[in-house]
């Protein structure tokens, strides 16, 4: 099943306030996503999940499924964009509940696909939830003092 068959149901689940990062004593912040409502048109700035984000582009632009149906999106290299990430090496893994693997890898490869450029504020210490769905959340931690951000595709 294709993911993007799924997301407008996966639209529907609400924010939850009052999360909790996922690594104890960070704060959650929830990313701004810089996206294009129309082919070639203005960006706009949303802050949310990518599913907060895909419903509210819905809203803005009713066609945006068809009007962005024919673009496919060109993979940009990571790693001429953000020169100043580097590779951790304290990856914090196994904190939480359990996941479903096959649902976790799904929704890192449905991000691929995402248009837009996330950004999430300066840290140290700021975790924000990147998506969610099917009770399985992927999140992003900022460990610098300036903001980060990430071209997944170009628009």
């Amino acid at each position: 099943m294709r993911l993007s068959a799924i997301l407008p149901a996966l639209a529907a689940f609400p924010l939850v306030r009052g999360l909790e990062a996922p690594i104890p004593g960070y704060g959650v912040e929830e990313f701004t996503w810089e996206v294009e409502t129309k082919p070639g048109g203005p960006t706009v700035a949303l802050n949310g999940t990518v599913q907060d984000i895909y419903a509210r582009l819905i809203e803005i632009n009713p066609t945006y499924d068809r009007d962005f149906a024919a673009r496919v999106p060109q993979a940009r290299s990571n790693d001429d964009e953000a020169p100043h990430l580097q590779k951790r090496f304290d990856i914090k893994c196994n904190n939480h509940g359990s996941a479903n693997l096959k649902l976790i890898k799904e929704g890192i490869a449905y991000l691929y696909g995402v248009r837009g450029k996330p950004t999430i504020g300066p840290g140290p210490g700021k975790c924000g939830r990147v998506s969610c769905s099917w009770s399985a959340a992927i999140w992003w931690c900022n460990d610098v003092s300036v903001c980060i951000y990430y071209y997944l595709y170009q628009n």
